[in-house]
């Protein structure tokens, strides 16, 4: 296939639907090319076709989809971010077509979102809320409204890249995901709905109780469908922990009267999917950002478990008086891969919630470029400007 891309007979190339099905086919049978080269290639030859003279050739809103769906799960985003520029302001050029039939249905703007949050990468604001509001316009239209995955999917790429969404339209999603049975709504779409509205800040407890409720009805039906050692009856892990970090977000502070409600929810919680146990992540910066502490002989912990997330490192001050700092390791796949100054919204996320336990201090980690001085000397600086305080205070 690859090699006919360049063919001097025009009959003999793919077009786009070819292109698409192989990608596509490639990402279900979960096969890397020993090249990633050539995906890249079949990305700009698609590409290409987007400006064809002849209408026919170009890539129908289901050939973008399936390919931008493709990459996200090859894990194989092209080098060229521009071609995903091109690519969105395609489907948008679709998106209110003078040919009905060429308008991208509810599946193929999911797919699109999804697949755009998982390479990281964000349409410009106009395109993003063009899109919204055409998906949204699709959950009132009937024979044309989006599954409950492909909802969830599209509160989901909106969480992850920052895209902006009104209350107004979080209310029309939410509750059409909601409508359905619980039988046609899985487990992992109503705890991506929860995280992602938390991490939006759009979680009210009112909608955190209607998406329990739900989970649970589905959950009891499972329960006695397979009864209860069945493992298809029981909620994932990454269900779980999505809940329970959507209602970490909904925890009110001491004294503010509404513990009470909140400790009845999260019990509700408990019962039906069991915070899991955090498990430290490690990656290779880990080892040096650790040799980087021990340089300055500081009071610290590695690994500390907060609430559903976790510290890369605790300071403690002495005798426990002054800030306790967080803290994070800050690494360049936390950026929206197109727009270099703006966080992933898990990554912001996380950083909101450990803001909880004490003074998060973030620690820029370029792998392969960052030494242990270097990160010795970002400590330094890092905690002294967030807390004012001099490092002989978080000292041994």
């Amino acid at each position: 296939m690859h090699s006919l891309l360049q063919s001097q007979d025009a009959s003999t190339r793919p077009n786009a639907q070819n292109i698409a099905n192989l990608v596509r086919a490639l990402a279900v049978l979960k096969h890397q090319l020993k090249d990633a080269r050539f995906l890249d290639d079949f990305c700009i030859y698609m590409h290409s076709l987007l400006q064809s003279q002849d209408a026919r050739a170009r890539p129908t809103a289901q050939n973008i989809a399936n390919t931008l769906w493709a990459l996200a799960v090859l894990k194989q985003p092209p080098k060229d971010a521009r071609l995903l520029d091109d690519f969105c302001m395609y489907m948008y050029s679709l998106l209110h077509s003078r040919d009905v039939r060429a308008r991208p249905n509810a599946q193929e703007v999911a797919n699109t979102q999804w697949g755009l949050a998982k390479m990281k990468h964000a349409p410009s604001s106009g395109v993003a809320s063009a899109t919204l509001d055409y998906f949204v316009a699709l959950c009132q239209a009937p024979g044309l409204q989006p599954t409950p995955q492909e909802t969830s999917n599209c509160f989901l790429a909106c969480a992850e890249l920052n895209l902006d969404i009104c209350r107004a339209q979080v209310e029309v999603l939410l509750k059409h995901l909601l409508q359905p049975h619980v039988t046609k709504v899985e487990y992992q779409e109503y705890s991506n709905t929860a995280w992602s509205l938390a991490v939006m800040g759009c979680l009210e407890a009112s909608m955190f109780d209607a998406l329990l409720y739900q989970f649970t009805m589905k959950h009891k039906l499972l329960l006695e469908e397979h009864g209860t050692e069945a493992t298809s009856a029981q909620p994932t892990v990454e269900a779980a922990k999505q809940l329970h970090q959507a209602i970490e977000y909904l925890r009110p502070s001491q004294g503010s009267g509404q513990m009470e409600a909140w400790s009845r929810l999260h019990s509700r919680l408990q019962a039906v999917a069991p915070a899991p146990h955090p498990v430290p992540q490690y990656f290779r910066g880990h080892t040096k950002f650790h040799d980087a502490l021990a340089t300055h002989r500081l009071l610290y912990k590695p690994m500390v478990p907060c609430g559903m997330y976790q510290a890369d490192a605790v300071l403690s001050p002495h005798g426990s008086n002054g800030p306790q700092v967080i803290l994070m390791l800050q690494r360049s796949k936390h950026f929206v891969r197109n727009v270099r100054s703006r966080l992933l919204g898990s990554v912001r996320f996380r950083m909101k919630m450990l803001g909880r336990y004490g003074a998060v201090v973030t620690v820029p980690y370029k792998q392969g470029r960052s030494s242990v001085e270097s990160m010795a000397g970002a400590i330094e600086a890092a905690v002294e400007a967030k807390t004012g305080l001099p490092l002989d205070f978080f000292r041994h």
